[in-house]
């Protein structure tokens, strides 16, 4: 492009003064010691004042104009380069700080005492946006929150130092790997696209997961993610907060063991014992199938327990709850109901197998402790659903079976419904 002579176009001072009137940019000229010499409106109008302003330092803050002020840090500059550019602090007439861009050229570089023409850009939002942005990055890199950010594919992007230290990856490792990378999906069965559609249709998404460490050991955790928004209301990334809820799933099911199961011998109690009967009932109606449920009592245990005392007698039971856990199998269920009654619950078996476990439950359950205490194990046995299709009313059916056989001779199993006693 041609080089254009502005001298060729000579202006009149009338409309020098227009156009200094009407731009929109606060204009002011002063000489080389920075004394304002004339302005514009929007000089005034920008900053508050009416009445003439000696000096540009005037409108500076304390520090803005050590900084700028000082022969040093302006003159020199101005002389030297023919220009100088300064992001400072100007007070507003009302007392406000104002962050500004000033420019100042000189008219004549030849000539310095022709003087300097200063322009003024307001850019406290901007600046505020920075700050902003500086205070969130801070926030992110200190937080003791393990924190992730990522695009709208589920791209990492950024993960910050509390979330190194919980995965045990370095940025660069995880730097623009799928999220997915952390999620154990064996568990977690919610894809990462869904869950991202949540956050933008729901502005949010909270859950519990687990999350896979670099040594690939798995480990529960709670994430919220929220989308990042901009005025165009898109949607082009993500943050992600985390954190480890390892001990408190470890004391949550602590607690509930400790509702659902009895302290001596570590056995699902009443409760839980109905819970997983009920779920039992469920599973043999789709599958098909019988459950057994036997009832236990305990013969000569109130002697031995009178005679030893109350601590050989949590003893006995202890070693009675493991000989009964020896002798059904895994998806089978003891449990203790109350002082020496037991019940166990024989899911998917044959009355065959039911005979068979019943007879190694009392060879099992066959101790002799003294010459004059020995001590052996009654049963009762109901079906569902044959005999009853109610948890307490099978359970009911058992103990009225139990009874039976205790009075058939002890150390015995009977059927519920049934005049012959199984040895």
């Amino acid at each position: 492009m041609k080089n254009i002579d502005i001298q060729q176009f000579p202006l009149s001072k009338a409309k020098l003064s227009a156009i200094l009137h009407q731009i929109p940019v606060a204009i002011a000229y002063t000489d080389i010691n920075l004394k304002v010499l004339k302005t514009n409106p929007q000089f005034f109008s920008q900053f508050g004042y009416t009445e003439d302003i000696y000096s540009l330092c005037d409108l500076l803050s304390q520090s803005s104009s050590k900084k700028f002020c000082s022969k040093h840090n302006c003159l020199n500059s101005i002389l030297q380069l023919g220009r100088i550019e300064h992001e400072l602090e100007i007070h507003h007439k009302n007392g406000k700080l104002l962050w500004v861009l000033i420019t100042g050229t000189l008219l004549d570089i030849n000539k310095p005492d022709h003087g300097m023409v200063w322009t003024f850009n307001d850019i406290s939002s901007q600046k505020t946006a920075q700050e902003q942005e500086q205070l969130a990055a801070t926030v992110f890199e200190v937080t003791g929150e393990a924190m992730i950010i990522f695009d709208e594919k589920g791209k990492i992007e950024n993960i910050n130092p509390a979330m190194q230290n919980l995965i045990k990856y370095s940025r660069d490792e995880l730097q623009h790997q799928s999220i997915s990378l952390l999620i154990d999906t064996s568990i977690h069965q919610l894809p990462i696209e869904e869950m991202l559609n949540l956050v933008i249709n729901k502005g949010q998404w909270k859950g519990e997961l687990f999350l896979v460490k670099k040594s690939k050991k798995p480990f529960p955790a709670r994430m919220t993610i929220n989308a990042i928004k901009y005025p165009s209301s898109s949607f082009t990334h993500f943050v992600a907060i985390l954190s480890d809820i390892s001990k408190y799933k470890k004391k949550e099911q602590t607690l509930q063991h400790r509702a659902n199961h009895d302290p001596l011998t570590g056995l699902p109690n009443r409760n839980e014992f109905f819970l997983r009967l009920n779920n039992a009932f469920a599973t043999a109606k789709r599958n098909q199938y019988k459950v057994a449920l036997l009832y236990l009592d305990l013969d000569g245990f109130k002697p031995i327990n009178d005679t030893l005392g109350h601590g050989r007698g949590d003893v006995v039971l202890q070693e009675v709850a493991v000989k009964l856990q020896h002798c059904i199998r895994e998806v089978d269920t003891v449990a203790r109901l109350g002082g020496d009654e037991f019940a166990i619950i024989l899911n998917g078996t044959s009355e065959e197998q039911i005979s068979s476990t019943a007879e190694r439950i009392i060879q099992s359950i066959s101790i002799q402790l003294e010459d004059s205490l020995y001590l052996s194990v009654s049963i009762g046995i109901s079906l569902f659903p044959t005999d009853a299709l109610n948890p307490l009313k099978l359970l009911q059916y058992a103990d009225e079976a139990m009874y039976k056989a205790k009075h058939q001779g002890k150390q015995s199993f009977y059927w519920h419904n049934s005049e012959k006693k199984q040895m």
